[in-house]
């Protein structure tokens, strides 16, 4: 699924591709890497929409497709308990704000 597992959430550093969110539509232009600040997306990382927070990844033109099954199954346990946890905290950050 997702070769480095470089996770983005779309917030913050601009983008030269725009693109929007498989699940809600969501017009995209920006992202905000969760480790490197200076890490910009790739094809096959992960990405989690700042509107619906939805779990997609950029494909090889870099816009957002759903996962698959197939790529759901290959997230490790750990890994997946993770991202739920941003998750999480993302939707608390936005109903505190």
């Amino acid at each position: 699924m997702m070769g480095n597992c470089a996770l983005h959430v779309l917030i913050i550093t601009n983008m030269n591709v725009k693109t929007t969110c498989p699940k809600c539509g969501y017009e995209i232009d920006s992202h905000s890497p969760l480790t490197d600040p200076t890490v910009k997306p790739e094809p096959g990382n992960a990405n989690i929409c700042s509107n619906c927070y939805s779990l997609n990844k950029y494909n090889s033109k870099l816009e957002l497709v759903q996962l698959t099954q197939e790529d759901l199954d290959s997230i490790p346990p750990e890994l997946m308990l993770e991202i739920e946890m941003i998750i999480d905290k993302l939707k608390r950050n936005k109903n505190d704000n």
